[in-house]
This record gives structure tokens, C-alpha cells and sequence, in this order.
């Protein structure tokens, strides 16, 4: 009798305790288009999550923003932003959407060039910034998808090229403040 009370105990304990919490590893590079003042510039980049309906993710992307010309120097311009977020998504299915809200760095920076000397020298700015968006995360296997993205990213405070280089310019980079609209396509390892 105690031997099957002892059975009986142990699978119901069995039963009871929950499945061990499977976490997705998450590997998305990524390239697309990022709109800032007005035009579209060239994004690429990648992102690396880990969870379940919660995605802790670090993404890093990388915009070239164009060219400043001046009267003694020309000055390529890129913003790179390093974010840290989280995602709620549905870990189950062919078809997953998110949403996503993140935190992080948005670095400013230009390479100054003289015409027939070559690099000179950069210049950076550095600011806090968020990240506010959302996507679809479409596989095909287990392990193989797609990831389609859209992204709103800003800075807290002012963050502008004028501040890499206060000399009048001409070029093709965005004049206002870096708010920063991100669409982006990239395939997803899952593992």
C-alpha cells in the first residue's frame, strides 16, 4: 500500500511541475532604408535576441547619412545607434508579430577629408536615445525565417549634423533634428 501511495504521489508531482521554459536565440542582420528629414538613407545592421514572449534583444545599425562640403573640407556623415529592447511576440507558429521599445546610444559622427590629402581626422557626438516599433517575424523552418521591421528612433535632447561642424556647408545630409524612421528586411536564425 505504501509503495503505490509513494508511486502515486510521485506522479502526480510529476505531472504537476511545469516544462522546463525554452528560450529562442534570435540572429537577424538585417538592411533597409532609414527616412530622416525627409529623404531615405541606406541602414544596414543586425540584432541578437534571447527569450520567449519576452525578447531581450541588442540591436546595432549603422545609416549613412551623406556628405557635407565645405570650403577647406568635405565630411561623410553616419549615425550608428546601440540599442537595448524588448520585445513581446508569440514564441509559436509560422508567423510571429511584435512590438518593441528600447533604449540605448545614438553616435554622430563624420570623417573629415581633405581633397588631396585624404582623412584628416573625425568628429562624434553622443546621445541618449530610445527606440519605439514593431514587425513580423515569418519562418519557414524551425530555424529559418525572415524579419520585416519598422522602427521610430530618436534621441533625448537636440542632436543635429551642425553639430559635428558649425562652417557653412552644402551636401545632401539631413539639416534638422536626427528622428529617424527605420524599415528594414533581414533574414532570422533561431536557435
Amino acid at each position: 500500500m505504501k509503495r503505490s501511495a509513494s508511486f502515486g504521489l510521485a506522479a502526480c508531482l510529476a505531472l504537476a511541475t511545469p516544462a522546463a521554459a525554452r528560450a529562442d536565440i534570435l540572429l537577424s542582420p538585417f538592411a533597409g532604408l532609414t527616412f530622416v528629414d525627409g529623404e531615405s538613407k541606406r541602414t544596414f545592421g543586425a540584432s541578437l535576441g534571447i527569450g520567449s514572449i519576452i525578447t531581450m534583444e541588442a540591436d546595432v545599425a549603422r545609416t549613412s547619412l551623406g556628405s557635407v562640403t565645405t570650403p577647406g573640407f568635405d565630411l561623410d556623415v553616419r549615425s550608428t545607434s546601440y540599442m537595448g529592447n524588448v520585445l513581446v511576440r508569440p514564441p509559436f507558429g509560422s508567423v510571429q508579430p511584435y512590438g518593441l521599445a528600447g533604449i540605448g546610444i545614438i553616435r554622430l559622427s563624420g570623417r573629415f577629408e581633405l581633397p588631396f590629402e585624404g582623412n584628416l581626422g573625425d568628429a562624434t557626438k553622443t546621445k541618449l536615445g530610445y527606440a519605439l516599433g514593431g514587425g513580423v517575424f515569418v519562418f519557414f523552418s524551425p530555424n529559418l525565417g525572415l524579419r520585416g521591421d519598422i522602427r521610430y528612433i530618436r534621441p533625448f535632447g537636440d542632436l543635429r549634423v551642425s553639430d559635428l561642424v558649425a562652417l557653412p556647408t552644402t551636401g545632401d545630409v539631413p539639416a534638422g533634428q536626427l528622428d529617424m524612421t527605420r524599415a528594414t528586411v533581414g533574414l532570422t536564425l533561431k536557435f
